[in-house]
């Protein structure tokens, strides 16, 4: 078939795929969405707008995903649905890309070849339509998962694409393998980390599959090959061994040990299995903070089963080796997909958009063994039974993101469905507040702290909403439930959010039934907290809140030896400028003067360049130099 039909097969996929997203265009803000981009509200122009994209979280920052928010700032605040729909376009687009990707592969295997257009638009489409991509497509932080795949699909592509003019075109072969092929890696790595495994992906279709059936120039041209492959492989490794080693710090701030957490993926792993191929529209939801964690092998049994699951995938797909490549290969791209998010680095447990490129492997493995039938009868057969699943899954799609796209029934359903999450209660409480019904969203964090004693964020939030409902013996069993769910809370940034509005209601006279002293005892307990006191960044948090209520109480002496010891876990602007006032007023302005000159060049490690860092703090000094040479007063914004 013409590579124009090919190509217009693989895009009429991907226009499908396009037009099944646009319910979910309705959708909202999810949990980490505003958190991570309440930034945008300062981009105005190219300068703030490149701030806003080196701003940096990490080495590489995600520059490339913050930029491409940046480009839409301006629809931050008005337009949530142009932002979703750059989503749509990028999913639509892999989609597209992934086929291309298929494509290039099904040709390098002599048993596929002549069916390589067949495997690409299945591929294309069964991944597309895959109703498990829906969070990372309409969770609009996301886009960084999606665009980094952009970035690795061009990446293998160009690898894949590389390795097939092998022996004919060395010259070719080379430019795209070591030169394409990392310059696309980067972008992804700039994009997010999991672009870091470009190389893996490559490793796993060059010794699992490729090298049998495509063979590789020798001389210098295999050994760099093998050490572009083996060396990231090895740098994995090591880094990995580091966190483990490092278990005991790294995980501090968990509810939840590296043992725990291993126990507890072996289930989760499986259970991504099993929702790409048996998807539910409900299962889809943003929520899985509520997962089950694994105390032991049979705590739950299902740890166990799971286990044994994986052991019999792993001997069967590496037993049916001698006779066909693709199970070992679905199943060591599915874990390679998954080696940084789902192993031992401390992050959370359970998120879907963990599958999105990792569900590739899967996908083209299935392919490759129904391409790979001979007899007429069963090619059929397996043809009306693609089609048929094709069809249920875009079904099961359409109506996941039809659900996303109405999120008042969402949050319902949602917390229907997780009624132990922090956040499907707090997402349902925040839908009604946004429909002016209040006095509902209070029920149902009631209900929720009652059904979740031991959940600090819940409970926190009921404490707010029943302090604003003037209902004073509601106020104080909230309060109680506060009180008692620190002392075992893992770190919450729900729960530290929450308190500081609190105080602001307290402050502002709204909330007659909380007084700052009763603040100022939960941020006492908190601090108690070592899970809370690992999380530099929320104790520089909760130190500014403390000053808050501090200075409200009179005691500024007290309030400024607060701030100190934010600045001491994490250097946050508003907390310097805070305690600079402070200082101003009691010491004078050559005390404010020195605090801003110590901390000039001590910028924090993330969230804002040290250039912008330095500007910010000029303009500081210069307040103050002027206010003492001229002696006057001025507003400066207080505590």
């Amino acid at each position: 078939m013409p590579r124009v039909w090919v190509m217009g097969l693989l895009l009429a996929v991907s226009l499908l795929v396009y037009w099944l997203y646009l319910p979910g265009l309705q959708g909202s803000l999810h949990f980490d969405d505003e958190v991570n981009l309440r930034g945008l509200d300062k981009v105005s122009d190219w300068e703030s707008a490149l701030h806003f994209s080196l701003g940096g979280w990490n080495l590489f920052g995600r520059s490339l995903a913050l930029a491409s928010f940046a480009a839409q700032a301006h629809e931050w605040n008005n337009n949530l649905q142009n932002l979703l729909w750059v989503n749509v376009l990028i999913h639509a687009a892999n989609t597209f890309l992934v086929g291309c990707l298929a494509h290039a592969m099904a040709r390098l295997h002599p048993m596929l070849r002549n069916r390589a257009v067949w495997i690409a638009a299945g591929v294309a489409s069964i991944w597309g339509l895959a109703p498990i991509h829906v969070s990372a497509t309409l969770t609009l932080i996301q886009r960084m998962t999606t665009l980094c795949a952009s970035f690795q699909l061009l990446a293998l592509l160009a690898f894949v694409v590389g390795r097939g003019y092998g022996l004919q075109r060395k010259g070719l072969a080379a430019a795209l393998i070591f030169f394409v092929m990392p310059f696309f890696g980067l972008l992804a790595m700039l994009t997010k980390e999991n672009g870091a495994l470009v190389p893996l992906f490559c490793l796993v279709i060059e010794f699992c599959w490729l090298r049998q059936v495509c063979a590789c120039p020798p001389g210098r041209f295999k050994q760099f090959l093998d050490l572009l492959l083996v060396l990231p492989l090895l740098f994995f490794l090591s880094y990995l061994a580091w966190t483990a080693w490092q278990a005991d710090a790294a995980y501090a701030s968990r509810n939840f040990s590296l043992s725990e957490r291993l126990m507890t993926e072996s289930r989760i792993l499986a259970r991504y299995v099993h929702d790409l191929v048996l998807p539910r529209a409900i299962d889809f939801s943003p929520f899985a903070d509520d997962y089950p964690i694994s105390k032991g092998w049979f705590t739950p049994f299902s740890t166990a089963i799971s286990l044994l699951f994986w052991i019999a995938l792993s001997s069967f797909s590496f037993w049916s080796r001698r006779y066909t490549p693709w199970p070992f290969f679905g199943l060591m791209w599915f874990l390679a997909g998954h080696l940084l998010e789902s192993s031992v680095i401390p992050l959370e447990l359970f998120f879907y958009h963990r599958n999105y490129l990792s569900a590739l492997g899967p996908v083209f493995a299935f392919a490759a063994v129904l391409a790979s039938l001979q007899d007429q009868k069963r090619i059929r057969l397996a043809a009306m039974g693609v089609t048929a699943y094709l069809g249920i899954s875009g079904f099961v799609l359409w109506s996941t993101t039809t659900l996303w796209g109405n999120p008042l029934l969402a949050s319902t359903l949602w917390l229907d469905r997780h009624p132990h999450s922090e956040r499907a209660i707090l997402y349902a409480a925040q839908r009604q507040v946004l429909i002016g019904e209040r006095h509902s969203a209070y029920k149902i964090l009631e209900q929720g702290a009652r059904d979740n004693p031991e959940n600090l964020g819940v409970n926190m939030g009921y404490l707010q909403f029943a302090c604003l409902e003037h209902e004073k013996g509601k106020t104080q069993e909230a309060l109680n439930g506060v009180l008692k769910a620190i002392p075992s809370a893992p770190y919450s940034n729900a729960a530290i959010d929450t308190l500081d509005k609190i105080l602001g209601f307290v402050i502002k006279k709204e909330c007659d039934d909380i007084s700052t002293e009763d603040v100022m005892l939960i941020i006492g307990n908190i601090e108690k907290n070592d899970r809370f006191g690992k999380n530099t960044l929320g104790m520089a948090a909760l130190a500014q809140i403390k000053a808050r209520a501090l200075f409200d109480m009179g005691n500024r002496k007290e309030a400024i030896r607060s701030l100190q010891k934010g600045l001491s876990y994490y250097p946050i602007e508003t907390t310097l400028n805070d305690l600079a006032t402070l200082l101003y007023e009691e010491e004078g302005a050559d005390a404010a003067i020195e605090l801003l000159q110590a901390w000039r060049n001590s910028p924090p490690n993330q969230g804002i360049s040290a250039e912008k860092w330095r500007q910010s703090i000029d303009q500081q000094i210069v307040k103050y130099q002027l206010a003492k040479s001229i002696k006057m007063d001025f507003e400066i914004h207080r505590p």
